[in-house]
């Protein structure tokens, strides 16, 4: 994984940019500029495979303006619980056990999130929705998540 100095935007094209905003977008933008494989992208959400000993997905949410909404499975792809000491800079917004349903017996979160990714259903996986506060904040939940 290429690291990026921190307090900087990186755009597509690898130049850094102070004044860029942080949101699904530029996490999106980061996601891809790293390497991760994006299998589906639509206009409310981009979806990455994360490969390692189980293969896992993140979603992150496009729609929002600023901040960043993440998803991912509880476990890491070796199978390492998400840290109950937490990650800094990573807030859980919910946390949605196996077998989670809606109030109208739906997955109970996002259609692009839980459809395109196997590893996100809460109906078969523990899942996790997370703020990422910066883009250092996504890194770490990167390491942990690819156990690097």
């Amino acid at each position: 994984m290429l690291e990026q100095p921190i307090g900087l935007m990186t755009t597509l094209k690898g130049k850094h940019n102070k004044m860029a905003t942080w949101n699904g977008k530029a996490a999106a933008q980061w996601l891809d500029v790293q390497g991760y494989d994006c299998h589906y992208r639509r206009c409310k959400s981009a979806n990455y495979s994360v490969k390692g000993g189980s293969t896992r997905e993140i979603s992150v949410a496009l729609e929002r303006q600023s901040g960043v909404t993440a998803y991912v499975n509880q476990l890491s792809v070796s199978g390492i619980a998400f840290p109950h000491a937490g990650i800094v800079g990573i807030e859980i917004a919910a946390s949605y056990l196996r077998g989670y349903r809606g109030l109208n017996g739906n997955r109970g979160i996002s259609d692009s999130v839980a459809r395109q990714n196997p590893s996100l259903n809460p109906m078969h996986n523990d899942v996790l929705r997370l703020h990422v506060q910066d883009m250092d904040s996504l890194s770490r939940l990167m390491r942990w998540y690819t156990a690097t």
